[in-house]
Formats: C-alpha cells, sequence, structure tokens
C-alpha cells in the first residue's frame, strides 16, 4: 500500500460521496450525549445566546431546567442520521465524563457521515494527526465563549458553514 488515510478512531462513512449538504434544517445546533462535565455550562450558555438546541441522548438531561424545551431524548437507531441532519451544526465535546480531559470519539465522524459541520473542542491531535485546518475543514472553540461566538456565527452564516463542511 503506498496511500492511505490514517484515522485513529472508528469511523463508519458508508461509502459517503458528501455531495448533499442541503441546510433544510430544524434546528442551529445538535448534541447527541449526557450531560458530563462541563457540557450542561456550554449547552445553557448556547440556549442563553439564543441559538435553536436540540439535545437527544440521556434522561439526565431533564434534572437542568433550561434543557426544558430543547431535550427530545434517544435517537432510534435506525433515525440516527436522519435526526442528525435536521442540525446546522453537530457539537463534538470531547471531554471525557471522568476527570474532563480531550479524548476522541465518533461524533465528529457523525456529523461529516450526514454533511453537518461539526463544531468540536480545540485538540490537538485534530491538526497534528489528522491534518484537519481549524476553521478550514473543522472548526473549534477553546472555551465556552468562543463556542457561543462560532455557533452564532456559523448558523447565520450557510454560506460559510457549507464552505467548512463540504472541505
Amino acid at each position: 500500500i503506498t496511500k492511505g488515510y490514517y484515522l485513529p478512531n472508528s469511523c463508519y462513512l458508508n461509502n459517503r460521496n458528501f455531495s448533499e449538504h442541503s441546510q433544510k434544517t430544524r434546528f442551529d445546533v445538535i448534541l447527541v450525549g449526557s450531560p458530563l462535565a462541563n457540557r450542561p455550562q456550554m449547552i445553557k450558555a448556547l440556549i442563553e445566546a439564543g441559538l435553536n438546541i436540540a439535545i437527544y441522548g440521556s434522561r439526565q438531561w431533564e434534572k437542568y431546567d433550561f434543557a426544558e424545551n430543547h431535550y427530545y431524548g434517544f435517537i432510534p437507531t435506525e433515525k440516527f442520521d436522519e435526526a442528525l441532519k435536521e442540525g446546522k451544526i453537530i457539537l463534538a465535546f470531547l471531554e471525557d465524563h471522568i476527570t474532563g480531559n480531550l479524548h476522541m470519539n465518533t461524533k465528529i465522524w457523525e456529523a461529516v457521515r450526514v454533511a453537518r459541520l461539526p463544531l468540536t473542542t480545540y485538540y490537538e491531535p485534530l491538526i497534528e494527526d489528522y491534518g484537519l485546518r481549524d476553521n478550514v475543514d473543522i472548526v473549534m472553540y477553546k472555551d465556552i465563549k468562543d463556542l457561543v461566538v462560532k455557533a452564532n456565527y456559523l448558523s447565520e452564516n450557510e454560506n460559510e458553514r457549507v464552505k467548512i463542511s463540504e472541505a
């Protein structure tokens, strides 16, 4: 083998050609996951900024008043991609639930699979190991304020959002 791609994480793209970047969406931002680490604070900040958020996953979100009108329960496996397509941006939080340390998960690749923009925690291996470029072919945030600014900007600027998601 003389050419190949290094993908040190599980990723199943099912031979997608990524030509469908339609932005007929219901939500600005979607999160699939539990209220781990600093996720509640990040989601609360996005809601307070006026973004239309959908939260899927753990019923633990029901404990948070701010999430009351944004929590939609679990997504059946056969409806997973369809649900993600309802968002302009898919959050890919990389903080783990025990220490808050960063680690890879599949959220970035799930967003890519449905031709949506992943907005992810700033994580050096994405640059060093995957060769991704921040604000060129992925968007990363460094703190809650940066997350809110980027989510607001990208939800309102379809051309920029699609350009990056296509890259």
